[in-house]
């Protein structure tokens, strides 16, 4: 079935032209972002060298912040950029798996790997999203594995939650 993503952002944001950081910051902060590259434009130039992450399942939760954070102006247009579909048995619908956690882990682990490189560049907001996506995985590890977490796991788990502390 076809979904449309109706986001509702605070006037702060819609309709107004503003700094990547400043949209991604507002928007955090109203409970509004959207993660999906698919509902962003970008030129052609401002994307050059920014990849997804291979082989990741959450990818575009890495991308869209960094490609925000590139760049120089957003602004909300009140249209309709993309339809998909959810289709039964897809990595939209089937959220509890090994791969989901381990992936959302790795996101984290490359979100915070920026943080290091340029910390004062970074707003707080931008370190609650990544508690956040750690903390959909810390959730989703009982769900997975039960009582037998693997070593491997927990210590990622444990790495990610001192990085934010």
């Amino acid at each position: 079935f076809p979904v449309t993503i109706k986001v509702d952002l605070p006037s702060s944001v819609s309709g107004r032209i503003l700094s990547g950081w400043d949209f991604f910051k507002k928007s955090v902060a109203s409970k509004s972002y959207s993660f999906m590259p698919c509902q962003y434009m970008q030129t052609r130039s401002s994307a050059e060298g920014r990849v997804f992450l291979s082989g990741v399942v959450h990818e575009d939760n890495e991308y869209t912040p960094i490609m925000l954070f590139q760049a120089k102006a957003v602004m909300l247009l009140p249209v309709k950029l993309y339809n998909y579909f959810i289709r039964p048995n897809s990595i939209t619908t089937s959220k509890y798996t090994e791969k989901h956690v381990v992936d959302l882990l790795t996101v984290c682990e490359a979100l915070l790997s920026r943080t290091k490189v340029c910390d004062s560049r970074y707003p707080v907001e931008y370190v609650k999203y990544i508690q956040t996506m750690w903390y959909i995985a810390f959730r989703r590890v009982s769900i997975v594995y039960g009582a037998d977490v693997p070593h491997g796991v927990v210590d990622r788990i444990q790495s990610v939650y001192w990085s934010l502390s």
